[in-house]
């Protein structure tokens, strides 16, 4: 869910980028030269299989390990080193838990009177992009902002 949030914010909180030749296998990258933390986010950018945003669970020399089994392939990527602030990961969170609960309409509205139903686009927004629009607002970015790297 972080890297819907991240993508509806068109912010990344980009810190760092490295260009490499990565080995991907499993849960690890392997070909990594920047400084990560466990527990940091990365968002990996121009592989044929593994782009997204990812959590490290722990660091090796030259070798990243994340949280989620990945695809195996050998790409030239873009690795971001993610500074992603506490509050955005609880929104983030939140949001989930919202979804799970069956809260989220994604917009799509149905009535139903008598024989005659209708679905609709619901134009005031029951998705969670605007039931949190206005917690999203003060983190959003016109354009993303990995785009400078």
């Amino acid at each position: 869910m972080l890297g819907k949030v991240l993508t509806e914010l068109n912010n990344f909180f980009v810190r760092s980028c490295e260009r490499i030749t990565a080995n991907i296998t499993g849960q690890t990258i392997s070909g990594v030269s920047g400084t990560y933390l466990p527990g940091q986010y990365i968002l990996i950018k121009d592989t044929i299989l593994n782009d997204g945003v990812y959590r490290i669970s722990s660091v090796e020399p030259g070798v990243l390990t994340v949280e989620t089994t990945l695809s195996d392939e050998v790409s030239d990527i873009r690795l971001f080193g993610l500074a992603v602030p506490k509050e955005i990961q609880d929104l983030a969170t939140e949001i989930q838990t919202f979804i799970t609960a069956g809260n989220s309409k994604d917009g799509i509205a149905s009535e139903s009177l008598g024989d005659y139903s209708v679905s609709y686009v619901d134009k005031g927004g029951g998705g969670w992009q605007a039931v949190f629009s206005k917690r999203l607002n003060a983190y959003r970015s016109i354009y993303p902002d990995f785009r400078r790297w």
